[in-house]
């Protein structure tokens, strides 16, 4: 059950005359007649909605639909065929206008079963403003977007409060860029001018064009250019364009090398010594007897079983990519893999030297030793599991997820405290056939995970009541270990709880660095590369592109 099937049109001909039920494809059987005649006596609010009904995508449905002579003109350039009941609706002002005060467009189309430029168009005839008071959509439109549109909204948030562009877009959901083109349109007056980011932005500069104050940052104390942004509030990048602009000399690879060797041996050394772990530095790992084959361990950790790494920001992928620093994350991953199918009892520990400025050196080396650290007394009073569509948990999921999106759905279900959303969970069905085949026809697996929940065993007990809820099927889901500045690696911890087995990796994944230092992901380029009729080796060479590897990621499976 994939958006991606066999569509030959003569299966699904002879099922529709055999009776409709039946398999379509190799991974898809369903009701073809059940699903016309749905279509057919409109009994949907979105063909989208329908298609995610039966278990597929929109264009499959346009498939079948057109195989069958069913599509319609709803379905192509021309409108709908309107029915008496919603044409007597759609031409009615006072109905639409009192419609438009309390739902957005999409809402009005879906219930009249037409699309919005329908809606949209009508309105114009009857010269009805889309627009709704601004303090309405705050608190109750779930398309924040819609937002950009309203003047005296932007005004107000832009002129009158003195807002950023960047926080307005923050609010909304949107890019910085997105905010300033319809401040423009409005013909509001933008602050891009210095003068305006000299005054937001004040005490910042003041430190920052301070030589005194840098050299004593940078030179004194010997801190490094993420410190330095971490204490200000900025980005490493913008603290060395300001040091080279002070005359101060950037550190060498070298200087900086002693630097790491300064941040072990005062910082980590002691503070393994702080929890009383046994340790050895410098700890040299002999891969094979016959070769000269070894990796240099920063520190290992016996009676744990742990291998311990202290990486730099820089060298290790934390900053600006360049070709060595591509070359460094593709050696710390084959370092990795060596090491884990080497000594699979052992663990492999990362520690950034960023850690020991924002407190997460003391809870990894807590989690190394088994200090569990106190959870908030939680328990399920107040808390209730409902099923959800869609338009229940996307702004939620569009706010709170890095992916700000909900792909084609299975099951959603949210979790509510006191009619809150705190958290949702989204099973969705495996992007590639190759999974259906591995682990099962009905497999699906964990999409998109949010909670807002922290510090309790509230996501356990969500995510075990959803598994009850889900018929008998695998189910996957996978877990990023890449580090990150500021956060700890993502190990699987969750999925252990709720009984799922680890089952080994996904395969090393790889996108590309322009010139300009931008990522492109492989796809881009492979396409590219076809159009061309050349290899995506030669298109990379071609266009300059280096190839920066990315971690794995651990794949757990839930079986009853």
């Amino acid at each position: 059950m994939v958006k991606i099937y066999n569509r030959r049109s003569d299966r699904i001909l002879s099922l529709y005359e055999k009776g409709g039920y039946g398999p379509v494809s190799e991974y898809l059987e369903f009701n073809v007649k059940l699903f016309v005649e749905e279509y057919e006596n409109n009994n949907y609010g979105r063909f989208e909605s329908l298609c995610d009904k039966f278990g597929f995508g929109k264009s499959f449905g346009k498939r079948i639909l057109k195989v069958l002579g069913k599509l319609e003109n709803r379905m192509g350039k021309n409108s709908f065929n309107l029915s008496d009941f919603t044409k007597s609706l759609i031409n009615n002002k006072e109905w639409l206008t009192s419609q438009l005060q309390t739902k957005t467009l999409t809402q009005i189309a879906c219930e009249l079963n037409v699309n919005n430029d329908t809606i949209r168009r009508r309105l114009r005839q009857f010269n009805i403003s889309i627009d709704i008071p601004w303090d309405y959509k705050i608190n109750k439109v779930v398309n924040k977007s819609k937002l950009l549109y309203d003047r005296e909204y932007m005004y107000r948030e832009y002129v009158t409060d003195q807002k950023t562009a960047q926080q307005i877009a923050n609010e909304i959901g949107v890019s910085q860029q997105t905010v300033l083109t319809y401040l423009r349109k409005h013909r509001i007056e933008t602050r891009l001018d210095g003068q305006w980011q000299y005054r937001e932005l004040k005490d910042l500069l003041n430190k920052l064009t301070d030589k005194k104050f840098m050299i004593e940052q940078y030179i004194t104390l010997k801190k490094s250019t993420y410190q330095i942004a971490c204490e200000l509030g900025t980005n490493d990048v913008l603290v060395g364009r300001h040091l080279r602009r002070l005359g101060i000399q950037m550190r060498s690879h070298l200087e900086y090398a002693d630097l790491m060797s300064s941040v072990h041996k005062h910082k980590l050394i002691p503070l393994l010594d702080k929890y009383g772990i046994n340790h050895v530095s410098s700890y040299v790992v002999r891969m094979r007897e016959d070769k000269n084959w070894s990796y240099e361990i920063d520190e290992y950790l016996p009676d744990y079983r742990v291998f311990l790494e202290l990486n730099g920001l820089y060298w290790h992928g934390y900053g600006n990519l360049n070709l060595t620093v591509a070359r460094n994350i593709q050696r710390d991953i084959v370092k990795w893999k060596n090491l884990t199918s080497k000594f699979p009892d052992h663990k492999i520990v990362y520690m950034l030297e960023s850690d020991f400025e924002d407190g997460l050196a003391d809870r990894i080396i807590e989690g190394i030793v088994g200090r569990k650290r106190e959870l908030a007394k939680w328990k399920p009073d107040g808390y209730r599991i409902e099923r959800c569509n869609k338009d229940d948990v996307y702004e939620f999921i569009a706010n709170n997820h890095y992916l700000k999106s909900i792909p084609a759905s299975k099951f959603i279900f949210g979790l509510y405290n006191k009619n809150q959303l705190v958290a949702a969970v989204v099973f969705s069905y495996p992007h590639r056939n190759e999974q259906l085949l591995k682990y099962g026809e009905n497999t699906v697996e964990i999409s998109r995970f949010i909670s807002l929940e922290h510090g309790s065993n509230a996501n356990s007990w969500f995510i075990s009541k959803c598994l009850r809820e889900v018929s008998n099927r695998p189910i996957i889901s996978y877990a990023d270990i890449t580090r990150y500045p500021g956060k700890i690696s993502h190990d699987g911890t969750l999925y252990k709880a709720c009984n799922f087995e680890y089952i080994g990796l996904t395969e090393s994944s790889y996108r590309y660095l322009t010139p300009d230092r931008k990522l492109l992901h492989k796809r881009g380029v492979w396409k590219k590369a076809k159009r061309n009729g050349i290899t995506e080796k030669r298109q990379a060479y071609i266009d300059g592109l280096i190839k920066v590897l990315e971690w794995p990621k651990k794949i757990f499976i839930y079986r009853r």
